[in-house]
């Protein structure tokens, strides 16, 4: 009897083919991304707060070849590569964005590829790669940092055997050294996993030894090599000092925070001010965790339980980008879907315990099929996860900090719902249903900054003055403006570091006695910008119509109804021949 496939079959295996197929997987993983992502570029505000600083430090790499070696020195060389493309702060944050986005993307999918079946990792990939958290993240260094960690654990499946494990470590350590400074636990916890291997595993006899020396010796050698050229491009500064000064802000401004959301009886800001904060709790300004501890242990475990206690929603944002709780885990606002993030962890946790159980159940089936020749990346990957308490104690469990451990989260609970899934009937047809499955994701997946359309305020700031850029520069000026003073002055002008006023911090001087233009020559302000806020003020108006007169210069000024501002400078205080562009 003839027992040629039916037409039916070959469809459904060819379509199986494409699913499981590289080439479909990573061209369709980047295009979710595109779609995810689309309208960055036009609708995503300048990034205010830290990436500001990082922007300087990168200027400097790029004007100088030197930088910073304490504040992540390998993200901000790369930063400052992009300097060579455009000199433009928008340009060049955004797309330095974009790149670790779509790298991250890729190298999410290689990761799952090689720990997972194709259509699985199609999708634990894809569940990453919609998600806003993981590419709209607060600031794009916690982001730029998951990526040699995705790298560590990617070694050990491409490369066999010792000289992978020897990589994966020198990877891990120049993470720690180079980026993120709390991820040298895990790089000890898998430098202390590869040697008792060695010491209990590995053959005793001299050949082997020296095998086992090149494996790691090689790898090591190159990791010290690149940390030992950007110490010696570093700028002279006290490293010791800086590196305290790091210390202490992370103390203070994660405590500050955190006091201001569980008590009403300080309300400055936990990021400039938090240091009356230390000083009245712990009796110095910046205190470091164990001198904070040691002044106060009550105060130091209460900011522990209250972490501790964020971090069921911490773990929803993670996962869903969203959550049920009714505080923010993180600094940033974070979307409040009681009734769809309840279930959905419950769903989570459910999958999670049962398929456990039944991993546990059918241990050996899995151990041989899928884990045995991947166990040392999940090492890798636990060895990372375990720095997360750390991180979640004494910062606080926001999901930008815990990028890497949602990315394991994600590898494991797609084990266990494999687990689950081969105890219930079996579909023979199911692979068939990927490549239709992930064109449907593709189309149905909102672009999130399109849908948003959010203001970009920073952005319209730094446009407007960025053809200024040569008053700021300018020897001695003092800039004051409602919002942003320092972003601003970081992104138009780095290198050019003064100390820039809010206008908040200006405004409770004025008195009937004391005018706008006395208190600016009392802090020798010479350039200042007016908003559509700033000029709502009686204050403002006056010193505007009085400007000419008291020695300002009007720069600039826009008259559109929707957002009028003006530049004011004072050349008495400025050199301007001296400016330099």
């Amino acid at each position: 009897m003839d027992t040629a496939r039916s037409p039916n079959s070959t469809i459904t295996n060819r379509l199986a083919a494409i699913g499981g197929s590289a080439a479909f997987g990573y061209i369709t993983i980047v295009l979710l991304q595109l779609k995810a992502i689309w309208g960055v570029w036009q609708w995503r505000d300048l990034t205010a707060g830290d990436t500001s600083s990082y922007f300087t430090n990168a200027y400097r790499w790029y004007s100088t070849g030197h930088g910073n070696f304490i504040w992540s020195p390998l993200y901000t060389w790369y930063y400052g590569l992009l300097l060579h493309v455009s000199r433009d702060a928008f340009i060049v944050t955004t797309w330095h964005r974009v790149i670790i986005v779509f790298v991250l993307a890729l190298l999410v999918l290689a990761l799952m590829r090689r720990l997972l079946p194709p259509g699985s990792a199609w999708l634990a990939a894809a569940w990453w790669v919609a998600m806003p958290m993981n590419f709209n993240s607060l600031y794009e260094v916690h982001m730029f940092s998951v990526i040699p960690q995705v790298l560590a654990a990617l070694a050990v499946l491409w490369i066999p055997g010792r000289w992978g494990r020897g990589t994966c470590f020198a990877i891990l350590l120049i993470e720690s050294i180079l980026v993120r400074n709390e991820f040298l636990l895990a790089t000890i916890l898998f430098g202390a996993g590869c040697v008792a291997w060695e010491y209990w595993r590995a053959p005793k006899d001299e050949s082997v030894g020296a095998a086992s020396a090149r494996a790691y010796g090689v790898p090591l050698a190159a990791a010290c090599l690149v940390i030992l050229i950007f110490f010696a491009r570093r700028t002279p500064e006290n490293l010791t000092a800086v590196l305290e000064a790091k210390h202490a802000i992370s103390v203070c401004q994660p405590y500050a925070f955190g006091y201001q959301q569980r008590h009403s009886d300080w309300q400055k800001s936990p990021w400039t001010e938090c240091r009356d904060l230390m000083l009245r709790d712990f009796g110095r300004e910046r205190p470091s965790l164990m001198e904070a501890f040691r002044a106060n242990p009550p105060a130091v475990i209460e900011h522990f339980a209250w972490n501790l206690s964020l971090t069921p929603s911490g773990l929803q944002a993670l996962l869903l980008n969203m959550m049920s709780g009714s505080v923010d885990p993180d600094y940033a606002f974070v979307l409040r879907f009681p009734l769809i993030a309840w279930p959905a962890s419950l769903l989570i946790l459910a999958v999670v315990l049962s398929g456990g159980y039944f991993l546990y159940r059918d241990w050996n089936h899995w151990w041989n099929a899928l884990l045995k020749d991947r166990a040392w990346a999940w090492f890798a990957m636990i060895c990372i996860a375990c720095v997360t308490p750390m991180i979640i104690l004494t910062q606080r469990p926001r999901p930008s900090y815990l990028l890497a451990f949602g990315i394991f989260l994600r590898a494991a609970i797609a084990v266990c719902t494999l687990a689950l899934l081969r105890r219930g009937p079996r579909f023979q047809w199911a692979p068939a249903l990927v490549p239709i499955a992930v064109v449907l994701l593709i189309a149905l997946e909102p672009s999130y900054y399109v849908f948003r359309h959010t203001p970009r305020p920073l952005r319209d700031r730094y446009e407007a003055l960025a053809p200024f850029r040569q008053w700021f520069y300018a020897p001695d000026t003092i800039f004051a403006t409602a919002s942003w003073p320092d972003e601003l002055r970081y992104y138009i002008a780095p290198g050019s570091d003064r100390r820039d006023f809010f206008f908040s911090d200006l405004q409770h001087q004025f008195t009937p006695q004391k005018s706008l233009n006395q208190v600016l020559e009392q802090h020798r302000v010479s350039l200042v910008f007016a908003d559509d806020a700033m000029l709502a003020d009686p204050a403002v108006r006056g010193f505007g119509a009085e400007a000419t007169s008291n020695g300002w210069r009007l720069v600039a000024s826009s008259h559109d109804p929707a957002w009028p501002w003006v530049l004011w400078a004072k050349p008495d205080n400025v050199n301007a021949a001296s400016v330099k562009k």
